[in-house]
């Protein structure tokens, strides 16, 4: 089977690399256009994708091509084209239509199957089925296959997902589909085959719930500072109950990610279209928004307005651990409010650095350093040192610093936690000034 993958993302790749490592020839088109045939930087340190990705170009079964090439027919002899691909739905309507027009003229075998492995609004492929119907004579098949890969996990949750979700209203269809993920199939925890639209709202409603329990902690957190609590007490009680459970109970200066709000931005405006009310969704997104805005107002308040001309450390800028994405990470609205004040900033992040770099390139107020330490010099020379350390991103560098020398390296003994990563007690034991999230100092 020869199968066609379009698309830049995580998803596109970790499929095109991994379908040809179980033997299947695959196509990748990055680039519409245009010829890619290397990951970005951020994906190249995904453990063990790049080796995979040499090993299979090397064994021929992984070439790459300009995605509108496979708009002229003599090209277009795919069985299956998967779509993972950052697009709006027109363009994902536009993009199969003239696929289809180009298979349908060559003419040979069976007709295609569309896949769709990113996620789209409630409805897309439902309209993406209609779509093609009227767009040509050979009846073109519609399936999704929405992934659930984490960033710095892509290819372990790939072929050993806690849920296969197949999406189709063609239960043959969604057989074959499986047929050709077979290795997954027999590692998957769990395996299920769905309407299209069902596929959609589970992949959605997966999200939302993450962001439910990250905003109601966060919640819970700024009871917690009113009530003289400390939140991660509350967090520990609450994980112990298994109904419950502790993943994604983490209080924090908000989350954010390359698609993560804008799926969820995208399901509530669904919600509200359909049930016309507002949802929790909305609700939870909310929270998100005030929460990337709370470090700043702990620093304003701390400092008592008085921003201009200080230096601040920051550690992280990354929206998640182990990325180099800052793709709507907490740390803009953070920098950009401080920058408003005429506070500079040194900000180090271990793989992200250069990602924000490239995001302020004439921003005389951010420095961006490549050692943890050299942040806390301050923005004088050294001579003076960061008025507080701030940190963004719960990198695992920054589990177990050097408390000392940032003691002796800060103007003051400092540090606002956006994770809740260190232990208040110790730190006021070495003579810090901690705030939290939710513990700590109260400001």
């Amino acid at each position: 089977m020869s199968l066609v993958i379009f698309g830049d993302t995580p998803y596109a790749w970790v499929a095109a690399i991994q379908m040809a490592a179980f033997g299947t020839t695959v196509t990748l088109c990055p680039g519409w256009g245009r010829l890619v045939d290397q990951p970005d930087d951020e994906l190249m340190r995904e453990p063990g994708l790049d080796a995979l990705r040499l090993e299979q170009e090397r064994s021929g079964r992984l070439g790459y091509a300009a995605g509108v090439d496979y708009t002229c027919p003599e090209r277009a002899g795919a069985a299956q084209y998967w779509m993972a691909g950052n697009m709006s739905p027109p363009e994902l309507l536009d993009m199969c239509g003239r696929l289809l027009t180009a298979a349908c003229a060559r003419a040979e075998g069976r007709p295609p199957v569309f896949c769709v492995l990113s996620a789209f609004p409630v409805g897309t492929l439902a309209r993406l089925q209609a779509h093609l119907r009227q767009t040509a004579d050979c009846q073109a098949q519609v399936q999704a296959l929405p992934l659930f890969v984490r960033a710095g996990n892509v290819l372990r949750d790939f072929n050993q997902p806690p849920l296969l979700l197949v999406g189709s209203d063609d239960g043959g269809q969604a057989q074959a589909l499986l047929d050709v993920l077979r290795p997954v199939v027999h590692r998957a925890r769990e395996v299920m085959i769905v309407p299209l639209t069902a596929a959609e709202l589970i992949k959605s409603s997966v999200n939302a719930m993450l962001a439910t329990r990250m905003s109601f902690m966060n919640e819970i957190a700024s009871l917690c500072e009113q009530t003289g609590v400390d939140v991660e007490l509350v967090r520990q009680g609450m994980a112990a109950d298994p109904r419950i459970g502790g993943d994604y109970l983490q209080p924090g200066c908000g989350f954010g990610g390359p698609s993560f709000s804008s799926e969820l931005l995208s399901f509530a405006r669904t919600m509200k279209d359909v049930l016309d009310r507002h949802s929790i969704i909305e609700t939870a997104i909310g929270v998100n928004e005030s929460q990337r805005e709370l470090l700043f107002r702990k620093l304003w308040r701390h400092f008592q307005g008085q921003l201009a001309g200080r230096c601040f450390a920051i550690w992280g800028a990354a929206y998640k651990p182990g990325s180099a994405s800052v793709q709507d990470s907490p740390v803009h609205p953070l920098l950009q409010a401080l920058w408003a004040q005429g506070a500079r900033t040194r900000v180090y992040d271990p793989l992200a650095g250069a990602s924000l770099a490239e995001c302020y390139p004439d921003q005389p107020l951010l420095t961006v350093v490549d050692d943890a330490y050299a942040a806390l010099e301050g923005c004088a020379g050294g001579v003076d040192g960061a008025e507080a350390l701030i940190l963004i991103t719960a990198c695992e560098e920054f589990q177990c610093p050097d408390f000392e020398r940032l003691r002796a390296t800060l103007r003051q003994p400092l540090i606002f936690d956006g994770r809740n990563v260190y232990d208040p007690e110790y730190l006021a034991r070495l003579g810090f000034t901690y705030v939290g999230i939710g513990r700590g100092v109260v400001v």
